[in-house]
């Protein structure tokens, strides 16, 4: 088939990991592109990543592609389709809905408008190898998959599937399965006017686009890292290079090949065993807890394609060097660094445990559900718990102590709900008045437990989302940069000018309703809302109480090394409440609200945040957003100088976790099913 440098594709999921590839290699043969996003916003994300050829591309917005004749006006002139826009793993819940009827509907779509466009001479869809095998088959012991399923894929949409993870990957299977299924059904019923091509890859590993540190990776990358750090991997030795699948899309349009004809994408066999004999020689530092040998599984034959397609298979290795050269450095570089410290090794491999049990998957699966239906009884109980909570961090490091000037004391609660450190508060400071927000219980938040009032002269309570202050950030908005931008110019509704303590003790609900990517970005976009807004209301000389994850994270680290450049930091872990879980809090005295360093600190959270609401991709917030690894950035300068300080502060954390975890039931049982 004869083909020009300056034919037109249109692509959709060019954001993701694979799309990205897709685009850059369709890009650098010289193809004019058309990419869809759903939303305005993304357009200039993409602009910077393919900043070399942005006279070559088109953009388009569809908001939603699974509304019929959706693609309808955005394909003139095009001669190709890529389609590989679908629902990943862990993105929701409820499976009709946001798996199902998303990747039918999308691919339907897509097919339909493509038959209405006179210029579309070939279509190819990305699927998946698990469109070809049956729910539950990657977990066999044997069997060979190719493009032939030969069983029943039968899938019922009411079907129930586990909590956690393993139910968010069989979602995705079984939406795959039933998208494979209508394209079949479409090609078969409409027979239209293009070919029509779908590919079919296994496990695809290596280099990503749009994922620049540690902290961002998802998808398979992620599952590569997670089984590295597990005796047992949890997913088959079946992997391809990304760059093969995007070679594939362009081997494609260059072949004649029959419409209706599919391919199994997937690199040269090897075993789990090569895979931890090479990272142990290649990479040491990683400390794999991969021990074979391991159980025989399943086969997938890619010889179709690598015949048809005429292919050299990337390597097992290539694979690896490059998922580990690109998203390593420094989540690795810390994890390394507190590997000397025996409290974190202990730690470590307590949690290593709880995550290759289902058991605990499903221990905090509960606790979730718990969380999110609590009943008015279990409400109650979460107050006294606050209450204790801040009972203990005034006899721990004394956090309520506010300083005497003479004044009556203030207190900002940015996020209340259910109001127990608000009541402790109050009782070690009589005199003192509470200004407090609280997310509204339409868009998820849990109910404020305390008694106040309209007349009630000590606590003001107002249910805003704190996220929406733009005006406080100074930040302008209208409806071209936020979807809801109307919430966004809500006014700051107090008036006290400073207050001597800021709690920020929020943590993202579940119950918001919030598109993909506000999803994955909300817990930053509080914490950094909350530190922003907390400094910028703090008094000189205050305290502020503030709610964290994960003590080793590489943000967090470098969130408590700011803070340290300004006030006294101390951090305390909750023994009864928090003590399983990876939350603490960081109490910091003696707030230098006005000094340089606190400055430059609040410039920083305020970035963050616009970058979290606006997708704000400038060259100035890249630079600032490294500072938090929302770009990767070296850590070793850091750690050298101020290492040793944040081990001897997180020790306490680190052991208090260990302990909890050392007799939590699902470590038990895998030490039982050792």
């Amino acid at each position: 088939m004869t083909t020009s440098p300056a034919d037109l594709i249109f692509i959709t999921g060019s954001t993701g990991f694979i799309g990205s590839q897709v685009t850059v290699l369709a890009l650098e043969a010289g193809y004019r592109v058309r990419l869809s996003v759903r939303k305005e916003q993304q357009i200039q994300k993409l602009k910077q990543l393919f900043h070399q050829f942005v006279s070559n591309i088109d953009f388009v917005v569809v908001p939603d592609i699974t509304s019929p004749g959706a693609f309808d006006s955005v394909l003139d002139g095009v001669r190709y389709v890529f389609h590989l826009a679908s629902p990943m793993p862990g993105k929701g819940a409820d499976f009709r809905s946001e798996y199902a009827e998303p990747a039918v509907r999308g691919t339907e779509t897509m097919l339909s408008s493509a038959d209405r466009a006179n210029s579309v001479e070939k279509v190819v869809i990305m699927s998946s190898v698990l469109a070809l095998m049956p729910l539950g088959a990657l977990g066999a012991k044997e069997g060979i998959f190719n493009e032939s399923p030969k069983t029943d894929l039968s899938i019922d949409l009411d079907m129930e599937f586990p909590a956690g993870p393993e139910g968010s990957g069989a979602m995705y299977q079984a939406s795959k399965i039933l998208a494979h299924q209508a394209t079949h059904a479409f090609n078969k019923t409409h027979k239209p006017h293009y070919t029509l091509v779908t590919l079919h890859p296994s496990f695809v590993l290596g280099r990503s686009l749009v994922q620049h540190s540690a902290e961002e990776i998802d998808g398979i990358n992620a599952f590569l890292w997670q089984s590295l750090q597990l005796e047992t991997p949890f997913f088959p030795p079946a992997w391809v290079h990304v760059k093969d699948v995007a070679e594939a899309h362009l081997k494609i349009l260059e072949l004649d090949i029959a419409t209706g004809e599919e391919f199994v994408l997937s690199g040269h066999p090897f075993t789990w065993d090569d895979v931890a004999t090479f990272v142990r020689e290649k990479y040491p530092e990683v400390n794999t807890k991969l021990q074979g040998p391991f159980d025989p599984s399943i086969t997938v034959d890619s010889s179709k394609a690598q015949k048809t397609l005429g292919f050299k298979w990337r390597t097992m290795e290539d694979m690896l060097v490059d998922v580990y050269e690109s998203t390593a450095a420094s989540a690795e570089e810390i994890r390394v660094y507190l590997s000397r410290d025996p409290e974190y090794r202990r730690l470590d491999e307590l949690q290593q445990k709880g995550w290759s049990n289902p058991a605990g998957d499903h221990f905090f699966a509960e606790r979730r559900y718990k969380s999110d239906n609590a009943s008015k009884a279990v409400q109650r109980s979460l107050l006294g718990m606050m209450i204790n909570i801040g009972r203990d961090l005034q006899g721990k490091i004394g956090a309520f102590d506010l300083p005497s000037n003479g004044d009556r004391p203030v207190i900002l609660d940015l996020c209340m709900a259910p109001g127990g450190l608000v009541t402790f508060a109050l009782e070690v400071n009589k005199s003192a008045k509470v200004d407090a927000f609280s997310l509204p219980s339409v868009k998820g938040g849990h109910n404020v437990m305390i008694n106040y009032g309209p007349q009630d002269e000590r606590v003001k309570v107002k249910f805003m989302d704190i996220t929406m202050f733009a005006e406080e950030f100074g930040s302008p908005v209208d409806n071209k940069h936020h979807l809801d931008w109307t919430s966004l110019r809500q006014k700051w509704p107090y008036h006290t000018p400073h207050y001597d303590l800021v709690i920020c003790d929020g943590v993202p609900m579940r119950g918001q309703n919030l598109d993909d990517n506000a999803i994955s970005v909300q817990p930053m976009r509080l914490t950094c809302a909350e530190l922003y807004l907390g400094l910028k209301k703090i008094r000189r000389g205050g305290t502020l109480i503030v709610l964290l994850h994960r003590i080793n994270n590489v943000r967090t680290f470098r969130i408590i090394k700011m803070l340290h450049g300004f006030s006294s930091v101390q951090v305390f872990k909750p023994t009864k409440s928090h003590a399983i879980r990876s939350s603490f809090y960081l109490v910091a005295k003696n707030v230098q609200s006005d000094s340089s360093a606190c400055l430059r600190a609040m410039n920083l959270f305020k970035t963050v945040w616009e970058y979290a609401t606006f997708e704000n991709t400038s060259q100035e917030t890249f630079r600032l957003c490294t500072e938090l690894t929302l770009k990767e950035q070296s850590l070793s300068t850091e750690l050298e100088e101020f290492g040793p300080w944040y081990t001897e502060l997180a020790r306490p954390v680190w052991r208090t976790q260990a302990d909890a975890l050392a007799v939590a039931s699902f470590t038990q049982n895998h030490d039982a099913a050792s």
